[in-house]
């Protein structure tokens, strides 16, 4: 192999692949968290990047959603509302060039000066692409919770 040939291979697999000290359950969580705290800051590029051509999003309403509708969906929040989401127990299994992962999304929410606070439950399929892992299919649940005595 001509040494341009190899030096470009070794630096497209460097890319694709996690940092020495990372698994793949680590780099799977960094990748989600990123995604999370894209959704409150309105950054696309992060979703545009993560999800596969073909996933497929089952959000907590129920509805089927393709990576088209996920990218144009992340938008900034709108004037007077602020929030955060945070991965909490996040467990992944990787299975060769298969990994699902399951988490729960704690979200805080100020919405005009009331604070929300919802959980959400995750669970998602990721595969190795050339490029790195993608998201090829996610389901959402919201998670009950008994109001104030």
């Amino acid at each position: 192999m001509p040494p341009l040939v190899a030096l470009a291979l070794s630096g497209i697999l460097a890319l694709a692949s996690p940092q020495a000290d990372e698994s793949v359950p680590a780099l799977l969580q960094r990748q989600t968290q990123e995604m999370v705290d894209a959704i409150t800051g309105g950054d696309a590029a992060v979703w545009e990047r993560y999800l596969d051509p073909d996933v497929r999003y089952v959000d907590e309403g129920g509805a089927v959603l393709k990576k088209k509708d996920l990218v144009d969906g992340i938008k900034p929040l709108p004037a007077g509302i602020t929030g955060s989401i945070r991965i909490l127990a996040y467990d992944a299994a990787v299975h060769g060039g298969t990994a699902v992962a399951t988490y729960v999304n704690d979200e805080n929410e100020d919405y005009h000066g009331a604070k929300l606070h919802c959980q959400y439950r995750t669970t998602e399929t990721w595969v190795r692409r050339p490029e790195g892992w993608r998201l090829i299919g996610a389901q959402v649940l919201a998670m009950r919770t008994d109001p104030p005595a």
